[in-house]
């Protein structure tokens, strides 16, 4: 996802609700399952610094259930079903008021980042089909952080929702792609806390936390070239966070790659404002920051507890100084729903692991299929 000064996005004019408080620390009481049109926010400097994208990958049945394939269809009826699809639901989305399209790799080079892109993925799991839901991904324009992103995200999922069902698969993912809005020419801010790479970990490993946290910092500091840096901190894609399209030449943004797909307008709000709370957050701290905040790893060494000093205050903190606290999920915590949540593609090794936690994870009843 780019980065295109001086784009701004467009959204449908809806009217606005009286605005309800729906978070604050140590409420428990936000509620996922409602959905609420956001209205305008004020404008905040700090946070109209972003733009943003985001690649929904969902599993979508048509309300019009009648338009499904019969049970018997063959392979290529369904497959003419999903790109039919497709279309109907950029259809759905115009009619909301957004520009969209529907995006075919094998006729076009790359998607239109000035409108949402609709298209097929063949990474997630096609196990649901038989029960009329098929796998698509949808893909935002590139947004700006201003005071209607949110509401534009509101808009999104009230269209989709009118016209379309959803199930939840592990194979789902949401990500949000993140940049400047004059571009990202420094990328060493964003990278002072990815500390899994190989290269890090194993840094972190040999020397000690304090030691080897020290030696990540020193070595990112003495790069002097781009693509290096991020070859160091990022190897591949299929990392959290994703460095890889702010390489020269390419699209200029940093992927967050870890949050599980979101059937909703509050989730996804609130995984976006994580996101930009986060990398404002990083880019706040010093790695001296975090070094010292980790002053008592000095005997024993557990990799996967090392945090930001005060990770959690912090990062509210600073989802309150851009302007995005009231969209984030103030408990931070994300707990998924195991009777709601389909699992069809996962290693025994995985699932093994998950059963065990004592949560209630099941296998879905269409694997294999």
């Amino acid at each position: 996802m780019s980065s295109f000064p001086g784009l701004e996005s467009a959204f449908p004019k809806t009217r606005q609700p009286r605005r309800r408080s729906l978070a604050f620390p140590g409420s428990g009481s936000w509620d996922a399952s409602i959905d609420l049109l956001s209205p305008p926010t004020e404008s905040n400097p700090k946070r109209d610094y972003f733009c943003f994208g985001c690649e929904f990958e969902m599993m979508v049945r048509p309300k019009a259930t009648s338009l499904l394939p019969a049970p018997e269809a063959s392979v290529s009826e369904r497959r003419r079903f999903s790109f039919r699809l497709l279309g109907d639901i950029a259809k759905s989305l115009r009619a909301a008021g957004y520009a969209a399209d529907v995006f075919d790799p094998s006729e076009q080079d790359a998607p239109d980042y000035t409108v949402w892109n609709v298209m097929l993925d063949g990474s997630l799991s096609k196990a649901h089909i038989r029960d009329g839901f098929y796998p698509v991904e949808i893909v935002t324009p590139v947004l700006r952080a201003d005071n209607i992103w949110a509401r534009t995200i509101d808009g999104f999922w009230a269209a989709m929702h009118s016209d379309f069902e959803f199930r939840q698969d592990t194979t789902c993912g949401f990500h949000i792609h993140i940049s400047l809005h004059s571009g990202q020419d420094n990328v060493t801010s964003f990278c002072n806390s990815n500390l899994r790479a190989p290269l890090p970990r194993r840094l972190l490993q040999l020397r000690g936390p304090l030691v080897g946290i020290k030696d990540v910092f020193n070595k990112i500091d003495a790069f002097t070239d781009r693509n290096r840096l991020i070859d160091f901190i990022c190897p591949s894609k299929h990392c959290s966070w994703n460095f890889l399209p702010a390489k020269t030449g390419k699209l200029g943004s940093i992927e967050f790659r870890r949050p599980p797909g979101v059937t909703s307008a509050k989730k996804a709000k609130h995984w976006i404002a994580f996101t930009m709370a986060f990398v404002w957050m990083s880019m706040k701290f010093g790695p001296q920051d975090f070094i010292d905040g980790l002053g008592w790893l000095r005997t024993e060494f557990e990799l996967e507890k090392t945090l930001h000093p005060d990770f959690r205050q912090q990062l509210l903190e600073s989802a309150k100084e851009i302007g995005v606290f009231w969209q984030l999920d103030a408990r931070l915590e994300q707990v998924n729903d195991p009777d709601q949540l389909h699992i069809t593609m996962m290693t025994e090794q995985s699932f093994g692991w998950l059963h065990r936690q004592g949560l209630g994870y099941k296998w879905s009843v269409n694997r294999g299929s």
